[in-house]
């Protein structure tokens, strides 16, 4: 019966480590894109464990993990702080989340590329 009642006790941790092994194996992130009303593309990839995106009006929000990133109409800005200048012709916005790091490119051109704050 202890036997028995020790492995019931212990079936949550098990299942615990499998998920967290199965997190590190496969890796974490992923990406997403959407085009705005004006028809600006932007599309976003994260190494987080989660992330989205929401576009209301020509703004795009993207969460990525604990990291807000607001692409407006003619700036870019992270966690609320303005970080980026955009040209109204500007057609694509690339944003990317990985190492810490986050880098920003529009029309093929980086211009934003820095270590996260917090």
């Amino acid at each position: 019966m202890i036997g028995n009642l020790r492995s019931f006790r212990c079936a949550p941790v098990k299942a615990a480590v499998l998920l967290a092994l199965s997190i590190a194996a496969c890796g974490c992130g992923g990406s997403t894109a959407g085009t705005l009303p004006s028809g600006r593309m932007v599309s976003a990839s994260s190494d987080t464990l989660w992330m989205s995106q929401s576009n209301a009006k020509d703004t795009a929000t993207l969460s990525l993990g604990p990291t807000t990133v607001v692409v407006g109409p003619t700036q870019v800005t992270i966690d609320g702080k303005p970080v980026a200048t955009l040209s109204a012709q500007v057609k694509a916005v690339a944003v990317k989340r990985a190492d810490r790091r986050v880098s920003i490119v529009a029309d093929g051109t980086t211009i934003y590329n820095a270590p996260l704050m917090k």
